[in-house]
Protein backbone atom coordinates (compact mmCIF):
# COMPACT_ATOMS: atom_id res chain seq x y z
CA UNK A 1 0.00 0.00 0.00
CA UNK A 2 2.84 2.58 0.89
CA UNK A 3 4.27 1.80 -2.66
CA UNK A 4 1.22 2.61 -4.81
CA UNK A 5 0.98 6.69 -4.12
CA UNK A 6 4.69 7.15 -4.98
CA UNK A 7 3.99 4.89 -8.34
CA UNK A 8 1.06 6.94 -9.15
CA UNK A 9 2.72 10.26 -8.96
CA UNK A 10 5.71 8.59 -11.05
CA UNK A 11 2.83 7.61 -13.54
CA UNK A 12 1.42 10.86 -13.85
CA UNK A 13 4.62 13.09 -14.37
CA UNK A 14 5.68 10.31 -17.29
CA UNK A 15 2.19 10.64 -18.77
CA UNK A 16 2.63 14.85 -18.53
CA UNK A 17 6.01 14.34 -20.12
CA UNK A 18 4.49 12.76 -23.00
CA UNK A 19 1.63 15.29 -23.06
CA UNK A 20 3.91 18.10 -23.29
CA UNK A 21 4.79 17.55 -27.13
CA UNK A 22 1.14 17.12 -27.96
CA UNK A 23 0.18 19.99 -26.61
CA UNK A 24 2.92 22.04 -27.71
CA UNK A 25 2.14 20.36 -31.43
CA UNK A 26 -1.52 21.42 -31.12
CA UNK A 27 -0.57 25.38 -29.99
CA UNK A 28 1.72 24.74 -32.92
CA UNK A 29 -1.50 23.95 -35.63
CA UNK A 30 -3.46 26.44 -33.91
CA UNK A 31 -0.81 29.32 -33.96
CA UNK A 32 -0.26 27.90 -37.83
CA UNK A 33 -4.35 27.90 -38.09
CA UNK A 34 -4.36 30.77 -37.18
CA UNK A 35 -1.66 32.86 -39.06
CA UNK A 36 -2.71 30.59 -42.62
CA UNK A 37 -6.57 32.00 -42.08
CA UNK A 38 -5.01 35.49 -41.22
CA UNK A 39 -2.96 35.79 -44.36
CA UNK A 40 -6.19 34.65 -46.31
CA UNK A 41 -8.15 37.57 -44.95
CA UNK A 42 -5.48 40.11 -45.25
CA UNK A 43 -5.21 38.86 -49.10
CA UNK A 44 -9.17 39.79 -49.53
CA UNK A 45 -8.81 42.89 -47.47
CA UNK A 46 -6.04 44.23 -49.88
CA UNK A 47 -8.11 42.94 -52.60
CA UNK A 48 -11.12 44.65 -51.83
CA UNK A 49 -8.62 47.79 -50.71
CA UNK A 50 -7.66 47.97 -54.55
CA UNK A 51 -11.18 47.80 -55.72
CA UNK A 52 -11.74 50.96 -53.74
CA UNK A 53 -14.42 48.89 -51.41
CA UNK A 54 -13.11 49.71 -48.56
CA UNK A 55 -15.77 49.05 -45.68
CA UNK A 56 -15.32 45.50 -47.29
CA UNK A 57 -11.89 45.79 -46.81
CA UNK A 58 -11.41 47.43 -43.28
CA UNK A 59 -13.71 44.22 -42.17
CA UNK A 60 -11.67 41.53 -43.68
CA UNK A 61 -8.09 43.44 -42.48
CA UNK A 62 -9.52 43.58 -38.80
CA UNK A 63 -10.12 40.15 -38.96
CA UNK A 64 -6.88 39.17 -40.25
CA UNK A 65 -5.45 41.37 -37.22
CA UNK A 66 -7.32 38.82 -34.58
CA UNK A 67 -6.19 36.18 -36.08
CA UNK A 68 -2.29 37.49 -36.49
CA UNK A 69 -2.38 38.72 -32.30
CA UNK A 70 -3.94 35.04 -31.50
CA UNK A 71 -0.66 33.65 -33.42
CA UNK A 72 1.72 36.41 -31.76
CA UNK A 73 2.75 36.86 -35.98
CA UNK A 74 4.58 40.41 -35.20
CA UNK A 75 5.52 40.87 -38.53
CA UNK A 76 2.23 40.14 -40.07
CA UNK A 77 0.34 41.75 -37.27
CA UNK A 78 2.94 44.80 -38.36
CA UNK A 79 2.36 44.27 -41.85
CA UNK A 80 -1.91 44.44 -40.98
CA UNK A 81 -1.70 47.53 -38.84
CA UNK A 82 0.20 49.74 -41.68
CA UNK A 83 -2.39 48.63 -44.28
CA UNK A 84 -5.33 49.16 -41.78
CA UNK A 85 -3.97 52.79 -41.42
CA UNK A 86 -3.70 52.74 -45.59
CA UNK A 87 -7.49 52.11 -45.34
CA UNK A 88 -8.53 54.80 -42.88
CA UNK A 89 -6.53 57.30 -44.31
CA UNK A 90 -8.41 56.74 -48.20
CA UNK A 91 -11.55 57.49 -46.39
CA UNK A 92 -10.31 60.69 -44.62
CA UNK A 93 -10.23 58.92 -41.24
CA UNK A 94 -6.95 60.49 -40.17
CA UNK A 95 -7.09 59.77 -36.68
CA UNK A 96 -7.53 56.02 -36.92
CA UNK A 97 -4.82 56.08 -39.73
CA UNK A 98 -2.37 57.77 -37.83
CA UNK A 99 -2.80 55.30 -34.69
CA UNK A 100 -2.63 52.17 -36.87
CA UNK A 101 0.72 53.54 -38.24
CA UNK A 102 2.35 54.53 -35.30
CA UNK A 103 1.64 50.85 -34.04
CA UNK A 104 2.62 49.71 -37.12
CA UNK A 105 6.10 51.82 -36.68
CA UNK A 106 6.71 50.42 -33.26
CA UNK A 107 6.25 47.06 -34.34
CA UNK A 108 8.47 47.28 -37.40
CA UNK A 109 11.29 48.90 -35.66
CA UNK A 110 11.51 46.15 -33.19
CA UNK A 111 12.06 43.63 -35.50
CA UNK A 112 14.52 46.06 -37.29
CA UNK A 113 12.45 45.16 -40.14
CA UNK A 114 14.24 48.91 -42.75
CA UNK A 115 12.29 48.13 -45.39
CA UNK A 116 8.38 48.00 -43.79
CA UNK A 117 9.93 50.54 -41.41
CA UNK A 118 10.54 52.93 -44.11
CA UNK A 119 6.43 51.77 -46.20
CA UNK A 120 4.98 53.23 -42.50
CA UNK A 121 7.07 56.54 -42.61
CA UNK A 122 5.76 57.40 -45.85
CA UNK A 123 2.29 56.68 -44.91
CA UNK A 124 2.82 58.41 -41.63
CA UNK A 125 4.02 61.38 -44.14
CA UNK A 126 0.80 61.55 -46.54
CA UNK A 127 -1.73 61.23 -43.53
CA UNK A 128 0.21 64.16 -42.04
CA UNK A 129 0.05 65.80 -45.72
CA UNK A 130 -3.81 65.57 -45.76
CA UNK A 131 -4.52 67.40 -42.19
CA UNK A 132 -2.16 70.01 -43.53
CA UNK A 133 1.07 69.40 -40.79
CA UNK A 134 3.44 70.00 -44.05
CA UNK A 135 6.67 69.82 -41.96
CA UNK A 136 5.52 66.97 -39.69
CA UNK A 137 5.41 65.70 -43.20
CA UNK A 138 8.55 65.89 -44.83
CA UNK A 139 10.60 65.13 -41.91
CA UNK A 140 8.75 61.49 -42.13
CA UNK A 141 8.90 61.52 -46.27
CA UNK A 142 12.69 62.37 -45.49
CA UNK A 143 13.08 59.73 -42.67
CA UNK A 144 11.77 56.81 -45.06
CA UNK A 145 14.12 58.31 -48.23
CA UNK A 146 16.87 58.21 -46.26
CA UNK A 147 16.23 54.48 -45.62
CA UNK A 148 15.48 53.44 -48.56
CA UNK A 149 18.85 55.23 -49.72
CA UNK A 150 20.38 53.21 -47.42
CA UNK A 151 19.23 49.63 -47.96
CA UNK A 152 19.12 50.50 -51.69
CA UNK A 153 15.57 50.35 -52.63
CA UNK A 154 15.58 52.17 -55.80
CA UNK A 155 11.81 51.82 -57.11
CA UNK A 156 10.46 52.60 -53.20
CA UNK A 157 12.07 56.51 -54.18
CA UNK A 158 9.74 57.13 -56.80
CA UNK A 159 7.20 57.12 -54.27
CA UNK A 160 8.97 59.38 -51.69
CA UNK A 161 10.27 61.85 -54.66
CA UNK A 162 6.28 61.97 -56.14
CA UNK A 163 5.20 62.40 -52.13
CA UNK A 164 7.88 65.42 -51.72
CA UNK A 165 7.16 66.88 -54.61
CA UNK A 166 3.46 67.13 -53.71
CA UNK A 167 4.53 68.43 -50.50
CA UNK A 168 6.57 71.43 -52.98
CA UNK A 169 3.18 72.07 -55.03
CA UNK A 170 1.26 72.30 -52.12
CA UNK A 171 3.40 75.35 -50.74
CA UNK A 172 3.40 76.65 -54.09
CA UNK A 173 7.15 75.70 -54.94
CA UNK A 174 6.50 74.58 -58.58
CA UNK A 175 9.91 74.65 -59.73
CA UNK A 176 11.04 72.53 -56.95
CA UNK A 177 7.90 70.19 -57.06
CA UNK A 178 8.36 69.85 -60.91
CA UNK A 179 12.23 69.06 -60.33
CA UNK A 180 11.25 66.18 -57.78
CA UNK A 181 8.11 64.68 -60.17
CA UNK A 182 10.46 64.19 -63.15
CA UNK A 183 13.18 62.40 -60.61
CA UNK A 184 10.58 60.11 -59.75
CA UNK A 185 9.04 59.74 -62.68
CA UNK A 186 12.24 58.37 -64.31
CA UNK A 187 12.89 55.87 -61.28
CA UNK A 188 9.14 54.60 -61.62
CA UNK A 189 9.36 54.32 -65.33
CA UNK A 190 12.52 52.31 -65.59
CA UNK A 191 11.15 50.18 -62.46
CA UNK A 192 7.70 49.56 -64.52
CA UNK A 193 6.11 50.85 -61.70
CA UNK A 194 2.77 51.89 -63.69
CA UNK A 195 0.54 52.72 -60.73
CA UNK A 196 3.47 55.32 -59.33
CA UNK A 197 4.43 56.51 -62.76
CA UNK A 198 0.11 57.44 -63.17
CA UNK A 199 -0.25 59.13 -59.98
CA UNK A 200 3.16 61.53 -60.63
CA UNK A 201 2.01 61.94 -64.57
CA UNK A 202 -1.14 63.63 -63.03
CA UNK A 203 0.29 65.23 -60.36
CA UNK A 204 2.91 66.81 -62.93
CA UNK A 205 -0.64 67.68 -64.98
CA UNK A 206 -1.66 69.73 -61.86
CA UNK A 207 1.71 71.87 -62.10
CA UNK A 208 0.55 73.13 -66.23
CA UNK A 209 -2.73 73.61 -64.74
CA UNK A 210 -2.10 75.95 -62.30
CA UNK A 211 0.37 77.62 -64.47
CA UNK A 212 -2.61 78.01 -67.19
CA UNK A 213 -0.96 75.65 -69.96
CA UNK A 214 -4.15 73.92 -69.77
CA UNK A 215 -3.35 71.73 -73.41
CA UNK A 216 -0.18 70.12 -71.71
CA UNK A 217 -2.03 69.94 -68.21
CA UNK A 218 -4.43 67.69 -70.50
CA UNK A 219 -2.19 65.63 -71.96
CA UNK A 220 -0.91 64.79 -68.86
CA UNK A 221 -4.02 63.93 -67.08
CA UNK A 222 -4.93 61.62 -69.87
CA UNK A 223 -2.07 59.54 -69.83
CA UNK A 224 -2.32 59.22 -66.38
CA UNK A 225 -6.02 58.23 -66.34
CA UNK A 226 -5.18 55.66 -69.24
CA UNK A 227 -2.90 54.29 -67.71
CA UNK A 228 -4.80 54.05 -64.27
CA UNK A 229 -7.87 52.14 -65.91
CA UNK A 230 -4.93 49.78 -68.15
CA UNK A 231 -4.40 48.37 -64.43
CA UNK A 232 -7.64 48.77 -62.69
CA UNK A 233 -6.74 51.23 -59.97
CA UNK A 234 -9.81 52.59 -59.62
CA UNK A 235 -9.72 55.30 -56.90
CA UNK A 236 -6.90 56.85 -58.33
CA UNK A 237 -9.20 56.71 -61.87
CA UNK A 238 -11.15 59.07 -60.28
CA UNK A 239 -8.23 61.29 -59.38
CA UNK A 240 -7.87 62.20 -62.76
CA UNK A 241 -10.85 62.23 -64.30
CA UNK A 242 -11.75 64.98 -61.77
CA UNK A 243 -8.43 66.93 -63.12
CA UNK A 244 -9.65 65.73 -66.60
CA UNK A 245 -12.62 67.82 -65.49
CA UNK A 246 -10.61 70.90 -64.16
CA UNK A 247 -8.99 71.40 -67.35
CA UNK A 248 -12.24 70.93 -69.08
CA UNK A 249 -13.73 74.14 -67.82
CA UNK A 250 -10.80 76.35 -68.43
CA UNK A 251 -11.15 75.44 -71.93
CA UNK A 252 -14.79 76.28 -71.74
CA UNK A 253 -15.90 72.82 -72.56
CA UNK A 254 -18.79 72.04 -69.65
CA UNK A 255 -19.76 69.15 -71.22
CA UNK A 256 -16.74 67.39 -71.03
CA UNK A 257 -16.11 68.76 -67.97
CA UNK A 258 -19.68 67.26 -66.57
CA UNK A 259 -19.18 63.97 -67.73
CA UNK A 260 -15.71 63.85 -66.09
CA UNK A 261 -16.95 65.09 -62.89
CA UNK A 262 -20.19 63.22 -62.54
CA UNK A 263 -18.33 59.96 -63.45
CA UNK A 264 -15.29 60.48 -60.43
CA UNK A 265 -18.39 61.34 -58.00
CA UNK A 266 -20.42 57.92 -58.91
CA UNK A 267 -16.79 56.28 -57.97
CA UNK A 268 -16.00 58.07 -55.15
CA UNK A 269 -19.25 57.57 -53.94
CA UNK A 270 -19.39 53.91 -54.18
CA UNK A 271 -16.13 53.20 -52.95
CA UNK A 272 -16.59 55.77 -49.57
CA UNK A 273 -14.05 57.99 -50.44
CA UNK A 274 -15.26 60.72 -48.44
CA UNK A 275 -12.12 62.66 -49.01
CA UNK A 276 -11.53 63.12 -52.57
CA UNK A 277 -15.62 62.76 -53.25
CA UNK A 278 -15.58 66.40 -51.32
CA UNK A 279 -13.21 67.86 -53.73
CA UNK A 280 -15.01 66.81 -56.70
CA UNK A 281 -18.21 68.22 -55.34
CA UNK A 282 -16.15 71.44 -54.99
CA UNK A 283 -14.63 70.91 -58.74
CA UNK A 284 -18.54 71.01 -59.58
CA UNK A 285 -19.58 74.22 -57.82
CA UNK A 286 -16.59 75.99 -59.30
CA UNK A 287 -17.92 74.41 -62.67
CA UNK A 288 -21.44 76.15 -61.62
CA UNK A 289 -20.10 79.02 -60.33
CA UNK A 290 -17.68 79.73 -63.48
CA UNK A 291 -21.63 79.45 -65.71
CA UNK A 292 -22.12 81.76 -63.46
CA UNK A 293 -25.26 79.40 -61.72
CA UNK A 294 -24.82 80.21 -58.14
CA UNK A 295 -27.71 78.53 -56.69
CA UNK A 296 -26.08 75.17 -57.75
CA UNK A 297 -22.42 76.34 -56.94
CA UNK A 298 -23.99 77.06 -53.70
CA UNK A 299 -25.68 73.71 -53.12
CA UNK A 300 -22.10 71.62 -54.06
CA UNK A 301 -20.26 73.98 -51.75
CA UNK A 302 -22.38 73.31 -49.13
CA UNK A 303 -22.62 68.91 -49.64
CA UNK A 304 -18.71 69.47 -49.74
CA UNK A 305 -17.86 71.82 -46.26
CA UNK A 306 -20.30 69.48 -44.75
CA UNK A 307 -18.26 66.31 -45.43
CA UNK A 308 -14.80 68.18 -44.70
CA UNK A 309 -16.17 69.34 -41.25
CA UNK A 310 -16.93 65.65 -40.61
CA UNK A 311 -13.43 64.46 -41.33
CA UNK A 312 -11.86 67.32 -39.62
CA UNK A 313 -9.56 68.57 -42.46
CA UNK A 314 -9.25 72.06 -41.56
CA UNK A 315 -7.71 73.20 -44.29
CA UNK A 316 -10.13 71.68 -47.01
CA UNK A 317 -12.96 72.82 -44.31
CA UNK A 318 -11.38 76.73 -44.82
CA UNK A 319 -11.28 76.56 -48.02
CA UNK A 320 -15.02 75.67 -48.74
CA UNK A 321 -16.16 77.85 -46.38
CA UNK A 322 -14.30 80.98 -48.45
CA UNK A 323 -15.93 79.66 -51.61
CA UNK A 324 -19.38 79.64 -49.89
CA UNK A 325 -18.58 83.37 -48.92
CA UNK A 326 -17.61 84.31 -52.18
CA UNK A 327 -20.69 83.08 -53.35
CA UNK A 328 -23.09 84.66 -51.08
CA UNK A 329 -21.42 87.85 -51.69
CA UNK A 330 -22.27 87.26 -55.57
CA UNK A 331 -25.90 86.72 -54.40
CA UNK A 332 -25.64 90.08 -52.25
CA UNK A 333 -26.13 87.61 -49.29
CA UNK A 334 -23.91 89.63 -47.24
CA UNK A 335 -24.70 88.03 -43.36
CA UNK A 336 -24.36 84.29 -44.34
CA UNK A 337 -21.26 85.64 -46.28
CA UNK A 338 -19.61 87.56 -43.81
CA UNK A 339 -20.47 84.05 -41.45
CA UNK A 340 -18.97 82.08 -43.84
CA UNK A 341 -15.67 84.10 -43.74
CA UNK A 342 -15.97 84.67 -39.80
CA UNK A 343 -15.41 80.93 -39.37
CA UNK A 344 -12.65 80.72 -42.13
CA UNK A 345 -10.55 83.57 -40.42
CA UNK A 346 -11.01 81.49 -36.99
CA UNK A 347 -9.81 78.27 -39.22
CA UNK A 348 -7.07 80.13 -40.41
CA UNK A 349 -6.13 81.63 -36.62
CA UNK A 350 -5.81 78.04 -35.57
CA UNK A 351 -3.39 77.05 -38.15
CA UNK A 352 -1.14 80.16 -38.54
CA UNK A 353 -1.96 81.21 -42.49
CA UNK A 354 -1.05 85.33 -41.15
CA UNK A 355 -1.60 85.88 -44.71
CA UNK A 356 -4.92 84.61 -44.90
CA UNK A 357 -6.29 86.06 -41.81
CA UNK A 358 -5.23 89.36 -43.01
CA UNK A 359 -7.09 88.53 -46.21
CA UNK A 360 -10.18 87.29 -44.56
CA UNK A 361 -10.26 90.54 -42.03
CA UNK A 362 -10.36 92.72 -45.12
CA UNK A 363 -13.42 90.74 -46.75
CA UNK A 364 -15.17 91.01 -43.32
CA UNK A 365 -14.67 94.49 -43.24
CA UNK A 366 -16.24 94.75 -46.59
CA UNK A 367 -19.12 92.97 -45.70
CA UNK A 368 -20.02 95.02 -42.82
CA UNK A 369 -19.64 98.06 -44.99
CA UNK A 370 -22.27 96.38 -47.17
CA UNK A 371 -24.42 95.33 -44.50
CA UNK A 372 -25.00 98.49 -42.99
CA UNK A 373 -25.68 100.55 -46.38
Amino acid sequence: MFLIAPCLRWAKKIAFKMLRPIRQLIRSFVTSRSRSLGLNYLRQGIKQGKRGRYEEAVTKINRALELFQKASDLKSTGLTFNYLGFLYSERGLYPQALQCHEQALSIRRDLEDRQAEAVTLNNLGAVYSYIGEFQLALNYYCLARDIYQEIGNTPSQATILNNIAHLYFLLGNDRQALEYYRDGLAIASQASDRDTEGRILDNIGLIYYRNGDFATAYNYHQQAFLLLKSIDNIPYQAVALGNLGDTYCKLNDFFKADYCYRQALNIQEKIGNRRDESFTLMSIGKMYEQQQNLTEALQYYQRSLKIRQMLNSSLDEMQALQFLGRVCTKLEQYVQAREYYQQALAVAKVNGHRYLENKFVNTIDELNKNIEQ
